[in-house]
């Protein structure tokens, strides 16, 4: 049997299949492990953002005291997140399994009852573990960050607590909790150092990420009002789970896909993002284009389809033609770009534009592409967006047209960008080959002529990354950059881990796909009505 139909088959395979009708719907299944692990992680990086505040930064040693504090204070979620994902890779499922799962009493003398209510599934793990791998890069790829460490260092361990508690929320209230705890450390972080235009692209972030937890703030209460249940809750696995009248749903679905859309983000919401991860300084941009707008996805999984099933259905097209032009215009965008930073930023927004389209399909096999897409494009964007800073700090400029040749004096850099090139473009056996064939074959029999609208781009897409590759590494070469140096002992202590975690997740999608097909069943089974 071919790898392809073996990759498909593990996308309907026998015992993943249950009765699951939302997130937290299923089994819960933490096995043996403690209740609190998911707490550990999630509380740790607040936990060590205490520590930095009583910890001096006057001296060097000192300052390099705050750095060693905050790489473990972020290594410790990677190792819960991995032991996680590895545990579960190991068992056997039934469609909607919900693991680790933790359940307090909080806010039950309102009138609106949240309990702290804390789950994974086969969606949220592999992105959970996405998340702190790339904050553990960022926080190395940092430094020799030394201007307002401590509060650079702060901010990060407050964006990733917030990150991470939204991946891993089964009640509405938390996730909004957690949702604005990433907000303001994003746009402080944007503000704080990069780009000559960085304020106005820390502003426009903040704006928009404003309206969308208004949005979001505003589909919780209707869900929590409107669902028949008593008391009336914000809990995920009540208010995932009921019908509402076709007015209610049309009015959540809109809430909720404007709200997370924003996040994705998708054109014409888009500009917040091209600026942010223009501007930034390289480690933020890795953070935002992995994790932030990998929580905009995220929710229109988790929520749109779960809560809205019916309106999604009716909408669909809706998010079929977004889908098409986001991929679209990211692509063609991209091509036209001489900056290097805002030709990867647009590049990201059209490969999320790809995801948008397996999202509105809501086939098994196209949001299992979905979420492996999420995995590997955040693998592989954040491997080009650091090499982007690696050539910008060398050659002081970030005018594709003015570099040229480098390979001749950056060979190992250059080696890397044509890795993290080829993932993207999703060349066989890396990471994002699998999750591209997923998605187009999971979405064609659904929404055909978008599907091919959007492989079209893709082919625009591969004839970028192909011609930056061309123009910034090869060539003939410069006198102007014959002393660079290549890349730093520091450099490839964040560079290597992201090029060999692509090589794996190219070469053994098939290890991870159940557990994602685990999480994605119960939301294939609310849309369907199964």
């Amino acid at each position: 049997m071919s790898a392809l139909h073996l990759l498909l088959a593990a996308a309907g395979a026998p015992g993943a299949t249950g009765t699951g009708t939302g997130a937290g719907t299923g089994t819960s299944t933490a096995g043996d492990f403690p209740t609190v692990l998911l707490s550990a992680l999630i509380w740790t990086t607040a936990a060590t953002m205490l520590i930095l505040v009583v910890l001096p930064d006057r001296t060097d040693e000192q300052r390099g005291r705050l750095r060693l504090v905050a790489l473990a204070g972020a290594a410790i979620p990677l190792l819960l997140a991995t032991f996680g994902l590895n545990y579960q890779i190991g068992q056997d499922f039934i469609g909607g399994t919900t693991s680790f799962e933790e359940q307090r009493p909080w806010l039950t003398a309102l009138p609106l009852v949240s309990n702290y209510h804390l789950g994974v599934d086969g969606i949220s793990l592999p992105l959970l573990l996405l998340s702190t791998l790339l904050f553990v890069i960022a926080m190395i790829a940092s430094w020799r960050v030394v201007a307002q460490l401590r509060l650079y260092l702060i901010l990060m361990l407050l964006m990733e607590t917030g990150v991470n508690g939204v991946l891993c929320s089964m009640d509405y209230l938390v996730l909004l909790l957690f949702w604005g705890m990433q907000v303001l450390p994003a746009f402080l972080l944007v503000a704080m150092g990069g780009g000559a235009q960085r304020m106005r692209a820390a502003w426009r972030q903040l704006g928009f990420a404003s309206v969308g937890m208004a949005l979001l703030a505003a589909t919780a209460l209707l869900l929590a009002v409107k669902v028949n249940a008593s008391p009336p809750t914000f809990d995920f696995v009540r208010d995932n789970a009921v019908s509402l009248s076709r007015g209610i749903g049309s009015l959540g679905f809109w809430l909720s896909f404007v709200g997370f859309a924003l996040t994705l983000p998708v054109v014409p919401v888009h500009t917040w993002a091209r600026d942010a991860l223009a501007e930034a300084t390289t480690p933020v941009a890795v953070l935002l284009r992995g994790t932030v707008m990998t929580l905009g996805a995220y929710g229109l999984m988790r929520v749109t389809l779960t809560a809205f099933p019916d309106a999604s259905h009716r909408f669909g097209l809706v998010m079929v033609v977004v889908a098409v032009i986001t991929a679209l215009w990211g692509a063609v965008a991209a091509l036209g770009q001489d900056d290097l930073r805002r030709l990867l930023a647009y590049g990201a927004v059209g490969q999320m534009g790809m995801v948008l389209l397996a999202i509105a399909s809501a086939s098994a096999i196209a949001l299992n592409g979905a979420v492996l897409m999420l995995v590997a494009d955040g693998l592989a964007g954040a491997l080009l967006l650091l090499l982007a800073g690696a050539v910008q700090d060398r050659t002081r400029t970030r005018s594709i047209a003015r570099m040229g040749g480098l390979a001749w004096q950056m060979p190992k850099l250059a080696a890397l960008w044509v890795l993290g090139g080829l993932a993207v473009i999703g060349l066989p056996f890396l990471a994002c080959f699998v999750a591209e064939l997923m998605i187009f074959t999971g979405s064609f029999p659904v929404h055909r002529a978008a599907t091919v609208i959007v492989m079209a781009g893709t082919l625009i897409t591969t004839g970028y990354v192909l011609w930056t590759m061309q123009r910034v590494f090869f060539g003939p070469s410069r006198e102007a950059f014959a002393r660079l140096r290549d890349a730093t002992t520091l450099e490839l202590a964040y560079l290597l881990p992201l090029a060999i975690a692509v090589v794996i997740l190219g070469l053994l999608p098939g290890r991870v796909l159940p557990v994602i097909n685990n999480g994605v069943q119960s939301v294939v089974a609310r849309f369907t009505g199964g």
